[in-house]
């Protein structure tokens, strides 16, 4: 799964327009920026595989996961809820070191 982000990234970046060596010699090395656009199972996933190679940031429209498959279960048993869902804010900043939106 890994690779085949770096190989994408690598082929989208290969299409930017060059920019003259003399200027590029004089510019300090940028790290490349990836914008992951979820939260979810793929988008966490992604921000894994990215983060050490670029600098990630996760935009998601709700501030916390949820487990859905496990929603049913919470209906039985409703103390189950908070094993189902976190905040995604502290899992995606502090343990990922990616950026969070």
């Amino acid at each position: 799964f890994g690779s085949s982000w770096f190989r994408l990234a690598e082929t989208h970046s290969a299409r930017l327009p060059q920019q003259n060596s003399r200027r590029r010699a004089a510019m300090p090395p940028v790290q490349r920026r990836v914008l992951v656009i979820g939260g979810g199972f793929s988008g966490l996933a992604c921000g894994r595989d990215l983060r050490d190679e670029f600098l990630v940031t996760i935009v998601d429209a709700k501030e916390f996961f949820e487990y859905t498959p496990g929603v049913l279960r919470a209906y039985v048993k409703p103390k189950h809820l908070d094993a189902l869902t976190f905040t995604l804010h502290p899992v995606i900043e502090e343990k990922m070191g990616c950026k969070y939106y």
